[in-house]
């Protein structure tokens, strides 16, 4: 049995680790939250590295305790060690604190909107923020998302068309000096909107898994 268990445990931390991003995206899919998602694949790995540390001894006679110890703990830290080399948690991947916005005007890329993205051209991390975008759309149907770039030519928004697919309403921003403002020279800015009127906003950094189940807890 203790041999079964630590097989499974062994098995449970190389699964995990090839198949990561999959875990993760599966999880937000069936429902649950950002949070618990992004802490899941993590969580698995300290939990299989706690099994194969406490098992060890049952398999490998180690008569020195420094040594025993030493073999323990490099088999309690090792699943979660590449795990966090392979997929880094970042900064913001977990983050909340955003930026409260008081008496701010109505612009008209605001209107009829839940959550406003303020995008520049030629901008890769705006590009990227697309598919979280289309993961929000489809947990949320009703969400109003739009993703404004801020931009006099219309050809600017080729990109973020085709990476939408229809299923992100991509604008040109009406009043680009303004929707530059709210993004305080930091793209994208996720900007969240209640009647008509921005109310609070995250930088790229800021718009972690905590912020998401935040703006979803919020919808009306």
């Amino acid at each position: 049995m203790k041999i079964l268990t630590f097989l499974i445990a062994v098995s449970l931390s190389i699964v995990t680790i090839l198949f990561f991003r999959e875990l993760e995206l599966g999880t937000i899919e069936s429902g649950f939250s950002w949070t618990l998602a992004k802490a899941l694949p993590y969580a698995l790995l300290v939990f299989s590295g706690f099994v194969l540390a406490l098992l060890l001894p049952k398999f490998i006679s180690i008569k020195k305790k420094p040594l025993k110890l030493g073999a323990q703990l490099l088999f309690l830290v090792l699943p979660f060690s590449i795990g966090f080399a392979l997929f880094p948690i970042y900064e913001g991947d977990f983050s909340l604190i955003g930026k409260e916005l008081k008496q701010t005007k109505a612009l008209e890329n605001f209107k009829n909107a839940d959550l406003v993205v303020i995008a520049i051209p030629g901008c890769p991390y705006c590009l990227a923020s697309i598919e979280k975008l289309k993961l929000i759309k489809k947990r949320n149907p009703s969400i109003k998302i739009h993703f404004v770039v801020s931009t006099p030519d219309q050809k600017d928004l080729a990109n973020y068309l085709a990476a939408a697919d229809g299923k992100i309403d991509v604008q040109q921003s009406k009043e680009i000096e303004l929707t530059s403002e709210f993004a305080e020279s930091r793209y994208p800015t996720f900007i969240q909107i209640k009647n008509n009127k921005a109310v609070y906003k995250w930088s790229n950094d800021q718009f972690g898994v905590r912020a998401v189940d935040k703006l979803e807890g919020e919808l009306n």
